[in-house]
């Protein structure tokens, strides 16, 4: 494309997605980035970050961490407080700290299961010029306590061993397993009951070469009755017989092969998200994770599944994704189109020991999530909004036999405690129905929709979502010169501020000057409008008739 360099202006402060180091590295040209907004040094006291696990088990601990950034308040006593639904649920005294940089860590056992509405605090300080980023709310989803999960592999195997290790850690999980040594043969026996009376099945490298029929028979039906599931395909797995049941799958099986390739991970960061906690999308993490083993067959998505992770060979995309979800009727499955797991394990084990654990026990509580055995759903597109910003519903609408409806009324009701409002949702597709509400008030809103088709009226489940104080671009005012100077550096640009524009302008004619362009020419020959080309080919044939003649070839 011809591209020499990028310029970005900008203050620095990320109000969507997350920090584009990782992307900037990959560009393959400089970026140089200019900084505007805000250099003053104002006092001001914020949380900067929250992280937690958006889905936990009722009466069981959890840690919630929260980072508070101070400016000009160094040494200050301050308090730091912890809300459930308004309810103090426990408060921690800081002296904060010359750096700036503080972490105070709650420890939270919820008592039953649901949406949680929480809320992180600090208390103000004199002299303060912002006040509105002293508080941040999240949502968390509690789950009931245990979860009922069987593991089937096609045999033992170092990504079995990982993965199995990482769902020990839950003591939340109740694990059977059903591992495969040889024909007909189990390590350490099973029952088949158990594959029928879990909440979630993990197949792991299955089916395999040894395989048998019942056991597939046995899980695959137990999938066709909607038993949420987590497949991964390794090397080993035996695609022929997987693609018997290729109908139950999220990804058609277009053409196997035996051959392997080494590939990368690359984040489908708005997809991701959607699934999986912020301990398990830290980009510095994924971005050092090794190349894993895939096999070259082609695993394609079905239309329904989203892709989560693509997978690359040396910064070039395949069109087989590595990790993908599917979310239809009453079923939800997970796939992972690699094997090697456990690389990434041993990868993270030093610069984050629970990485691995989380992002394992996060397919398992969204995969476990009931949501998935309804009829009818409707959902925000997020928990948390900003005053003045629009609320988005999303409604899904299946008949009994999980037919999406082609046809429906889908009128929502929300509700902030002492108003009812209505609105009609409109059409995306069939079964999929979207509607926006303006919104311009505080506070905390329930929801739900009523759809009506051929006679029938279904009503969903009341859902939550919060308007907060202030937009998201007053959270944090002052320009993050930091992020702007990483963001040049990692890709061998540099920044400047806006002061300093001519220096930038010496920089990109220089990189003008230097750059190489590749430029591409073709000749075409037609062979067979040229009499000359004809009569040689002629005569080389002729020739060739006569010596394969005189050594008796013909």
């Amino acid at each position: 494309k011809n591209v020499g360099s990028i310029t970005i202006i900008s203050d620095g402060i990320i109000t969507d997605g997350y920090e584009p180091l990782y992307d900037a590295e990959k560009l393959g040209v400089p970026v140089f980035t200019i900084g505007i907004g805000d250099t003053s040094v104002i006092k001001d006291l914020l949380i900067r970050d929250i992280f937690y696990n958006q889905n936990i088990y009722a009466e069981k601990s959890t840690d919630i961490e929260t980072q508070i950034v101070n400016y000009g308040f160094e040494n200050s006593l301050v308090k730091v407080s912890l809300f459930e639904e308004n309810k103090l649920i426990q408060s921690k005294d800081i002296v904060l700290s010359p750096t700036a940089i503080n972490k105070v860590k709650f420890d939270y056992t919820p008592s039953e299961s649901g949406d949680k509405k929480m809320r992180i605090s600090v208390s103000a300080l004199p002299g303060e010029t912002n006040t509105l980023n002293n508080s941040k709310t999240f949502y968390l989803k509690v789950l009931r306590n245990k979860i009922k999960l069987t593991v089937i592999s096609g045999s033992p195997s170092a990504d079995l061993s990982a993965i199995v290790s990482s769902l020990s850690s839950d003591k939340n999980i109740d694990i059977k397993k059903i591992v495969e040594i040889s024909k007909n043969k189990f390590l350490n026996g099973f029952e088949y009951t158990w594959i029928d009376s879990a909440d979630v099945l993990f197949l792991i490298d299955f089916p395999g070469e040894n395989s048998s029929a019942e056991l597939m028979n046995r899980t695959f039906s137990s999938i066709q009755n909607n038993k949420p599931y987590f497949i991964l395909i390794t090397p080993t797995t035996d695609l022929s017989k997987l693609k018997r049941v290729e109908q139950q799958l999220p990804f058609s099986i277009n053409k196997i092969s035996s051959d392997n390739i080494l590939v990368q991970a690359e984040l489908v960061t708005e997809n991701f998200n959607a699934i999986f906690s912020s301990l398990s999308a830290q980009q510095n993490i994924w971005s050092g994770l090794p190349p894993i083993a895939k096999n070259n067959s082609e695993l394609f998505p079905k239309p329904e599944s989203i892709t989560l992770i693509k997978s690359s060979v040396k910064n070039i995309p395949l069109n087989s994704p590595l990790l993908i979800s599917r979310s239809i009727g009453r079923q939800r499955s997970i796939s992972f189109l690699s094997g090697e797991i456990w690389k990434w394990q041993l990868a993270s084990a030093d610069k984050s020991p629970i990485f691995f654990t989380n992002f394992i026990n996060d397919i398992v509580k969204w995969l476990n999530l009931s949501d998935s055995k309804k009829q009818f759903t409707v959902r925000t597109t997020k928990k948390l909004f900003s005053n003045g910003e629009n609320v988005e519903f999303i409604a899904e609408l299946y008949d009994q036999t999980f037919i999406p409806i082609t046809d429906a009324d889908v009128v929502i009701t929300i509700n902030n405690g002492s108003t009812n409002i209505e609105q009609k949702l409109e059409k995306v597709k069939d079964g999929l129905y979207s509607g926006i509400w303006e919104n311009g008030f505080e506070g905390d809103y329930s929801f739900h929709a009523i759809a009506k088709f051929d006679g029938v009226s279904l009503k969903s489940e009341t859902e939550r979502f919060s308007v907060v104080p202030g937009s998201i671009e007053k959270y944090d005012t002052r320009m993050n010169v930091d992020f702007l100077k990483r963001l040049a550096h990692v890709s061998g640009g540099n920044f400047f501020f806006i002061d300093d524009y001519e220096s930038l302008f010496n920089e990109l004619n220089r990189i003008n000057l230097n750059r190489v362009i590749t430029t591409y020419s073709y000749n075409e020959f037609q062979l067979w409008s040229n009499s000359w080309t004809i009569a040689i080919i002629i005569i080389l044939f002729a020739i060739e008739w006569f010596i394969r003649k005189r050594a008796g070839m013909l």
